[in-house]
Parts: C-alpha cells; sequence; structure tokens
C-alpha cells in the first residue's frame, strides 16, 4: 500500500509539472505587430505618433464597429491563428470605432490610434495602396 500511495503522488506531481499553463509558449516571446482583427478584416497602425499625442482633430470617432475580445501579446504563441476581436496590444473589452467619413472595411480606430485594413473586404488589395487611398481623399477634404 505504501509503494501505490508513492507512485500516486509522484505521478500527480509529474502530471502537474508539465500543465500547459505552467510552461508558456515554447517559442518564447513574441515581438507582435500592432494589429487587430474586426468583421473579418485585418488592422495595422503603421502611423510614428509621438507618446501621448491625442487623436488628430481631423479624424473623428464614427459608430462602435467591435470590441476587443483577446490580447495576443503575453497570451498568444506564434501559431495563434486570429480571431475576430484578438488585437495584438489593446486590452479586452476595448471599443473599436468606425472612422467618419470612412468605410470600416478600410480603417478604425482604438484608444486614438488609427488602423489600416491589410485588405480591403473581399478586395485583392494591399495596404499599401489603401495607404494611397486614403492621402488622395484626405488631399480633397484639405
Amino acid at each position: 500500500m505504501n509503494k501505490l500511495t508513492v507512485l500516486i503522488f509522484f505521478l500527480t506531481f509529474l502530471t502537474s509539472c508539465n500543465s500547459p499553463l505552467d510552461i508558456g509558449c515554447p517559442d518564447g516571446a513574441i515581438e507582435w505587430v500592432d494589429l487587430l482583427k474586426i468583421d473579418d478584416v485585418t488592422y495595422q497602425h503603421h502611423f510614428e505618433e509621438a507618446p501621448d499625442e491625442p487623436l488628430s482633430t481631423s479624424i473623428e470617432k464614427g459608430e462602435q464597429v467591435g470590441k476587443v475580445t483577446y490580447k495576443m501579446a503575453d497570451n498568444a504563441c506564434s501559431d495563434h491563428k486570429m480571431r475576430n476581436g484578438d488585437a495584438a496590444y489593446l486590452e479586452k473589452n476595448t471599443i473599436v470605432y468606425a472612422v467618419k467619413g470612412y468605410p470600416s472595411s478600410l480603417m478604425v480606430v482604438a484608444n486614438d490610434k488609427v488602423y489600416i485594413a491589410d485588405k480591403k473586404k473581399n478586395e485583392k488589395i494591399g495596404s499599401e495602396e489603401i495607404q494611397e487611398l486614403i492621402k488622395k481623399e484626405a488631399a480633397t477634404i484639405d
């Protein structure tokens, strides 16, 4: 009976040491690109900004288009497949808004930072082309 107790204790100890929660990601620390995914569109924050600088007055928040449900930094491994509501650095429950005057499939704003779509929804257009469209649109507003 004593050997059985020792064996059970030893097996319990070994299984508790191998818990997935304890070992973390096997690929170590990950440096994420500042991105988020809402309504099947992945957005990236591309702009260099001075720290603590408020959102430009030319950018107005529109209606709410989503909410962050999962912060990937410090939680996800490199093999994580992004789902709607995932964000690299935005905290869980951060509200994501459309930008007035622009379709949310093109850009959104969260925490006073503008995020540009990697690809326009259902189209083969890259983020460089989207940024050019935004620059042209901004030039017509001025």
